[in-house]
Parts: C-alpha cells; structure tokens; sequence
C-alpha cells in the first residue's frame, strides 16, 4: 500500500512539474493578455489616443537620395538571406544545431541589412512572417534552472519583423488572404508578446524597474534582466508602430506601459542601469540609449506628443536622457558605477577595459553614431552637436551603424516620414518648356538637386542636371535661390536658348509648386519643387 502511495504521489507529481512547465511554454500560445507587473500612476501619456491614419505617410526627396547612399554598400550575399529565411521559417526549438546555424538572433540584422543593400526588397522578411502566420512561428520552453536562448531568440525576432512589418506595410507584396493572415498574426502577436515571462524561475525573479540596486546583481533570486532590458525596448517601440499601423488602442496602451516601463529604469542622474551593468560591454549596449529613445521620440511626436518634454517619475525629461549620452560618449567612465556589477559579460575583462582610454573605449561606437541617432534632439535641443551629423552617409558606415539586432528601422526613415525641414534637406528644381512648336507639351529640360543643410542652401554642393542637349550652360548656377519654412525666392538671369535670356524675380508659397514665365508672346518657361 505504502509503494503504491509511493508511486501515486511521484506521479502527480511528475504531473504537476510537467503542467507547470506545460503552462509557461503554452503561455505565448493563449489569447488571454498578459496582466502588468507594475503600477503606474497615469500621466500624460495614458491621456493619448491611437490615431485612426498612419502618420508617418510624408514623401521625402531627401529619403529617397538617401536610401540610395546604402545600396551595394554592405556584403550581405543571397546564400545568408536564403539561409537565414530558411532556419527561421523552419523554427527548432531547444536545438543547438539549429541555435549555432541561424548564430542565435543575427538573421535580424542581416535580413534587415538584405533591405537597405538591395534598396528596398522586403521579399526575404515577408516570406518569414508569412510563414510564421500560416505555419508556425519561433517558439520556446523555459527552463525551470537554466537559460535558454530561444526564449531571448523568439521574442526579438517576432517583435523587431512586426516593428519592420508595420513601418514598411506599403512595400509588402502579398495577396488578400495573405495580408489579411499577416496583419492578424502581427497584431495578436504583439498584444499577446510573452514579455512579462520570467527565465529560469527556480533562481530568477521578475525585474522591478525601480529597484536599480538589485539590477545585474549576482545572487539568488536575482531579477531576469531579460524581463527589463532589450527585448521590452523592441517589444515597446513594436507595440507602438504596430498599434499605429492597425489603429489599436489596446495595444497602443500597451506600448504606453511598457514606455513608463523603460523610463522607470533610467536613475536619477539618467543612466539607463540594464545596460550599464555590463561590466566591459557597458557601452557596447549603452550607446544604443539614443536609437531606443529617438525612436519613442518620432513614434510620439508624429501624433502631436512632444515626447523630449516628457518629465519622468524621477524628475527628469527626456531630453535630459539624450544630453547624458553625448556625456558619456565624452567619459565612459559615468557607467562605473553600474558596469562594477559585470552581469553577463560574456568573457571580456573588466579590469582590462577600464584601462583603456576613452577613445579606445568608444571606437566601434563612437559620437557620431549618436548624433545619427539623435537628429530630433540636435535640432531641437543642442545645434552645437550639427556638424556632427553627416547627411550623406549609409546606414552601414562605421560612423554609424544604423542597422542591428536591436533595431532593423532606420531612424532617419521616421524622422524624415514625419516632417520635411530638418538638419539634412533637399529641394529638386525642375526646368521645362511650353512652347507652341511642341503643341505646348510640357517638356523637362534640366532638373537640379538643392541641398539644405539647418535652414541653409549650400550653393556649392548643387547638382546640375541636364536633360535634353539645348539646356546645355543655361545659366542656372549663377541664380540666387532663398528659402524658409514657407516661401521660395528664385532671382537673376537665366539662359533658356541659344542667345535668349529671360529675368527671374520670383517669390513663392513653396505649397504652390511652381511658376510660370513667358518666354515671348507664344511660348512658356516652368521651374517646379518638391
């Protein structure tokens, strides 16, 4: 009687082991939403409603020179997309043979990579989320006392492919019911992210971001930092930019927590405390501060919230954030005080690294690569820090780094869909002819590229361009151009043929897109911008 009591009890016990496990892997499966660990008093931004429009729907000259500076700029080759489209529409959980082939989450960066190299071919992350939402999306077990790196793998990838997914939705080819299979998949998804789940339960505990003191500390029970670190800056800025693309206000509330969530772990010196505890990465993680908060930054003041004067539980705003950046980037030793704790540092030597000079310390990432990244900041807060900002580079420079397993949208893509005057700017001029030989067929004769550099033309850096033979040494480089917010003024003497020059004095609403002049009694000369 006693063995089989024995027995009994060990078997329901094996199931009680077995239905908790069950329940944690299930948990990303279920349509129940995952309740908040934390409180927050509501502010400012719980008032903020989803808008019913996408709003970052602007089209930008400059984005489009832009966009080009990245083609053919990076060795991202077919057979690393095909693999890596492969390995993740073919998820294996719990297999380190499928672990190492896929290199963990590095198919985000190089599938991200694949877009801007190509110039824009979403084909390759399509197909992967169109698997994911017709067959079977990345999934993963937690371990009850160790960490498995599919549970860090799955929550990145489906959250920065939504984020992707969201801003670039226009350039997605699918059909009807695949779109429609997609659009649900991604939305579901983002409301039901297991981000809240804790790894390794037996010796983890939920991450208070309040509590900074016990953050990347070792001991036991030790908060999961992957519930407070990167995952929540890309399950956040995904809830977000998926619930503007859908209009949801469930998930925009959402993307609202887990924003208060995020600034809750900046102290109040504001240093981000997840990433500085990483010992001799502190800055290897630290520097992406900026891109995270630039793009909550876009995301909020393209609905009319002027996130930088966003004041935090600890009194400071945001824009007090970016400009503890730019002095870290200037002393990497402010970190010290969080990178002593050296969580997770992934076999570097702390003690080595403090050793280095700062330069040293910041070369992969140096200051440029935030000024890349802080552009609403600059124009905003610290125009000192402008001639920092290159405005012909590719998101794959080394000045840069655009492009990561953190974030696979450009920044520049945001700001520059959100409003046409800033640091870096253009304006094409385009010349044609009316004349009554042609029938008065509109005809383009030359179009140049104006650069706008903080309000200014750069008059040297203009790019003449002709089209047909006679706009050949028109004259055009001798005009004086103006510019403002509103108005464009155009003045001199321009040769339009052989022989015959025709005075210009004009002064325009930049909304009214072009003039007309005559060229004698019968014929008429354009100039058109955008």
């Amino acid at each position: 009687m006693k063995n089989l009591l024995s027995v009994t009890l060990v078997f329901i016990l094996i199931l009680f082991i077995n239905g908790e496990l069950e329940a944690s892997v299930t948990n990303e499966e279920n349509t129940n939403r995952i309740s908040s660990q934390i409180i927050f008093q509501p502010g400012s931004l719980e008032e903020l409603t989803v808008p019913s429009d996408w709003p970052f729907g602007k089209k930008s000259q400059f984005l489009a020179r832009h966009k080009q500076l990245s083609i053919g700029d990076n060795g991202i080759t077919h057979l690393t997309k095909s693999d890596c489209v492969f390995l993740l529409s073919n998820w294996r959980k719990n297999s380190e043979e499928h672990r190492q082939k896929r290199g963990g989450d590095d198919c985000i960066s190089k599938l991200g990579w694949w877009y801007y190299n190509t110039g824009g071919d979403t084909t390759p992350i399509r197909d992967v989320i169109l698997s994911w939402a017709m067959n079977h999306k990345p999934t993963f077990d937690i371990y009850q006392d160790d960490f498995n790196p599919d549970h860090y793998d799955a929550i990145a990838l489906i959250s920065l492919f939504s984020s992707f997914y969201a801003v670039n939705y226009d350039e997605f080819v699918l059909t009807k019911n695949e779109r429609d299979a997609v659009d649900e998949f991604v939305l579901r998804e983002m409301l039901d992210i297991p981000i809240d789940t804790i790894g390794e339960p037996k010796y983890q505990i939920f991450c208070n971001p309040y509590k900074h003191e016990l953050i990347g500390k070792r001991g036991k029970p030790r908060p999961d930092i992957n519930t407070c670190g990167s995952n929540r800056w890309k399950v956040t800025i995904s809830q977000l930019l998926v619930s503007l693309r859908f209009s949801n206000q469930e998930l925009f509330a959402k993307g609202i927590y887990n924003t208060r969530f995020k600034l809750a772990l900046f102290d109040e010196q504001g240093i981000y405390v997840t990433w500085a505890t990483r010992g001799a990465l502190a800055w290897e993680y630290s520097h992406s501060v900026t891109t995270m908060l630039s793009l909550l930054t876009e995301i909020y003041n393209s609905i009319g919230y002027d996130f930088l004067e966003h004041k935090l539980d600890n009194g400071l705003f945001v824009h007090e954030l970016f400009e503890k950046q730019f002095k870290i980037v200037d002393d990497v030793s402010i970190l010290e005080k969080y990178a002593s704790r050296q969580y997770a540092v992934k076999g570097t030597d702390y003690e080595a690294w403090k050793k280095l000079s700062n330069p040293e310390k910041v070369k992969k990432w140096p200051k440029t690569s935030l000024a890349y990244s802080a552009i609403t900041y600059i124009n905003e807060r610290d125009k000192s820090l402008v001639n920092l900002i290159d405005c012909n580079v590719s998101v794959f420079s080394s000045s840069v780094h655009a492009i990561t397993n953190f974030n696979i949208v450009d920044i520049w893509d945001l700001h520059y869909k959100r409003q046409q005057s800033s640091y870096c700017g253009d304006i094409t001029l385009s010349w044609f002819t009316e004349l009554k030989s042609d029938n008065y067929q509109r005809l383009l004769e030359a179009r140049d590229m104006v650069p706008i550099r903080n309000g200014a033309i750069l008059e040297k850096s203009i790019s003449y361009e002709n089209i047909s033979f006679d706009s050949q040494n028109h004259g055009r480089e001798n005009l004086n151009i103006g510019l403002d917010d509103e108005m464009i003024r155009i003045s001199g003497n321009i040769q339009v043929f052989e022989g015959e020059f025709i005075t210009i004095n004009l002064e325009a609403s930049l909304s009214s897109g072009e003039a007309k002049f005559a060229l004698n009694d019968e014929d008429w000369f354009i100039v058109s911008w955008d």
